[in-house]
């Protein structure tokens, strides 16, 4: 299981461990702990939680405890910011790089097949030497979800690679499909991800964002060109990287930023597309708050979504 008494900090220290996981002040983003223990009663299976928009990784880091004692396998806790909305994707690819070489230690990358193969071709290929190590993803909120499509844009255009092992999507809070359907809720979560901004300018940075979404709700209608939150949604319906990845949805009906009936329309239109997903409804929850509320359901809720797909 992850020896979760040590952790390591990001990958701006990557030789720096400290003894006191009840300090979270000091957790960081970057690989937790390398699990040591060589037990096969768990299977094999590393996971990486991307935050919410300028999330901290000492919240992200309590998640760890889903996994602790289910699976045999290693955890990144990766950063996503806000602005990254407003630019284009590589601009996530700074801190997206030291996941990608984490994912390539650990085999999940593999390089972009030119063609289909061929069936004799994989009979000929050669078995495996090690068992094999299961990926799953943990999302959260739409800020996790533009993470994830930054790293599978980055390992194509940068390094001409896709994942190869993943097993789950696991996405809490997340995604808006259409964002034109949620123009004063994306309002309300732009603003409430904005660091520092003075509670006095809340209401007027949360008017201009409305009315700013809902004209974009018009020049894409009129121009056919799609939000970043609508451009995630069809690349998690339609990229290599994501074919044939379950997915586990999980909301609620009190969240105000991330409204129950998107998730819904979300669910929809990912099974219409070919994917298999399931979804788990929590009842009166906040935004990214169903696990603090919930832990007990929410953990049991993961299990088992996880427990045939491992």
């Amino acid at each position: 299981m992850i020896a979760a008494h040590t952790l390591q900090l990001s990958h701006s220290q990557p030789n720096a461990t400290m003894s006191e996981p009840t300090n979270a002040s000091r957790i960081a983003f970057g690989p937790l702990t390398r699990n040591t223990n060589t037990s096969t009663d768990k299977l094999l299976a590393d996971v990486v939680l991307i935050g919410w928009a300028d999330g901290e990784a000492k919240h992200l880091a309590k998640y760890d405890a889903i996994y602790r004692d289910f699976v045999q396998g290693d955890v990144y806790l990766c950063e996503s910011h806000t602005a990254d909305l407003l630019k284009s994707r590589s601009a996530a690819w700074r801190y997206l790089s030291p996941l990608r070489d984490w994912l390539a230690e650990r085999g999940h990358v593999g390089p972009v097949q030119k063609r289909k193969k061929m069936a004799w071709e994989i009979a000929s290929e050669p078995a495996p030497t090690r068992p094999r190590r299961h990926l799953i993803f943990h999302l959260f909120s739409n800020g996790g979800v533009h993470s994830l499509v930054c790293l599978w844009d980055m390992l194509r255009v940068a390094h001409n690679e896709q994942l190869v092992s993943t097993t789950a999507l696991i996405i809490d809070s997340a995604p808006d499909p259409v964002t034109a359907n949620v123009p004063w809720e994306g309002a309300l979560l732009f603003t409430q991800a904005i660091p520092g901004l003075p509670a006095w300018l809340h209401p007027v940075v949360k008017r201009l964002l409305y009315f700013g979404l809902l004209t974009q709700g018009v020049v894409t209608a009129v121009t056919g060109y799609k939000p970043f939150l609508d451009q995630n949604f069809d690349m998690l319906c339609d990229d290599a990287n994501g074919v044939g990845v379950p997915r586990l949805m999980l909301y609620s009906d009190k969240d105000v930023y991330i409204p129950a009936r998107e998730v819904e329309l979300a669910i929809r239109k990912m099974r219409e597309a070919g994917h298999e997903v399931e979804g788990r409804q929590f009842k009166g929850s906040l935004h990214v708050q169903h696990y603090r509320t919930f832990p007990k359901e929410y953990a049991a809720a993961v299990h088992g979504f996880l427990k045939p797909k491992l």
